[in-house]
């Protein structure tokens, strides 16, 4: 989707205006990108965590409907989540933007030196990305 239509679609979708956090959290209470979530290794250790917290905080960070244990809902079906809303289109150009990204700073103030380049930093990080599922 480019940013012009974005635009478009946000105008005529009558989108609340929610932050990007609210978003993401609206997008992880959706039963089927939790079920995928729970199926990592990530998501098993996050699920751990979760139910090790005291049961006060749990609620709160929970709420209603919100069931963390494995990968099922047994409360929530995949039509009763609600809609994930546009983001405003200012936050997918900015997202979208072609950036350089640069290292030269953090090597002159910090001292900073890379421990292998960009075309192997990719390669491992496609490697873990298959190794995580999410390719």
């Amino acid at each position: 989707m480019t940013p012009e239509e974005a635009r478009r679609f946000y105008k005529t979708a009558g989108a609340p205006r929610s932050s990007l956090a609210a978003q993401i959290v609206a997008a992880l209470r959706h039963p089927a990108v939790k079920r995928r979530l729970a199926a990592t290794r990530e998501g098993q250790l996050a699920i751990r965590a979760f139910h090790r917290l005291p049961a006060g905080l749990r609620a709160r960070i929970g709420g209603p409907g919100v069931a963390l244990r494995g990968a099922a809902n047994p409360a929530a079906s995949d039509g009763d989540a609600r809609p994930i809303h546009p983001l405003h289109p200012s936050k997918i150009a900015f997202m979208a933007a072609k950036t350089h990204v640069r290292i030269d700073k953090a090597q002159r103030l910090l001292g900073f030196t890379p421990q292998f380049d960009f075309e192997r930093g990719m390669h491992v990080t496609g490697a873990w990305a298959e190794w995580a599922n999410l390719l």
